[in-house]
């Protein structure tokens, strides 16, 4: 009786099966927190410094992003999009003021992890973006991952609707760049 007393004690501090609790870090998570680690010291100028980030991004998403990050302008590091132009380069694209990890104009000032939610090969870890050190704006953000040669690394990011908005509101990374980016 008493065995099986503290089984189920166990069981409930361990969360249900495939979830990893708030705060606990799973190999995911540890992907997620060093790429935010990353982010937060590149002071919104990631797209310059992208290169150094591709350790995080399956192949797809870092092409995408590299893609989309104007590399003409040296100071501002803006998104240029396309609206699958010929050519990818002025006037056939938009400079855009929008930061592709916060989902709005604004890089973040801090994160929180959230939980880590398993299933076979693939991962979704909830993120929290505060977006500046002096206000309580937040975004919330669930990073997809997908375990590549034993390690995870970020698929896609998936956006609350209230974020930025061209065309539309922007809720899914790469379906945006996919559209965007031809």
């Amino acid at each position: 009786m008493r065995a099986l007393a503290l089984l189920i004690a166990a069981g409930m501090m361990l969360g249900p099966p495939g979830v990893a609790r708030a705060g606990e870090e799973a190999p995911p998570a540890k992907t997620v927190a060093g790429f935010f680690d990353w982010y937060l010291t590149q002071h919104g100028q990631a797209g310059k410094h992208l290169a150094q980030a591709r350790r995080f991004f399956d192949g797809d998403l870092y092409d995408g992003l590299e893609d989309s990050y104007f590399k003409g302008d040296e100071y501002t590091g803006d998104i240029l999009v396309s609206l699958c132009a010929p050519a990818k380069t002025p006037p056939n694209c938009k400079d855009v003021r929008y930061d592709p990890f916060t989902n709005d104009s604004s890089p973040a000032a801090s994160y929180a992890i959230g939980a880590t939610h398993l299933r076979g090969n693939e991962a979704t870890v909830g993120v929290t973006l505060r977006l500046s050190q002096n206000s309580h704006v937040e975004t919330q953000v669930s990073a997809i991952l997908v375990d590549q040669h034993g390690g995870f690394v970020i698929s896609n990011l998936l956006f609350e609707p209230r974020g930025y908005y061209y065309a539309g509101p922007i809720v899914n990374l790469m379906k945006f760049l996919g559209a965007y980016n031809c």
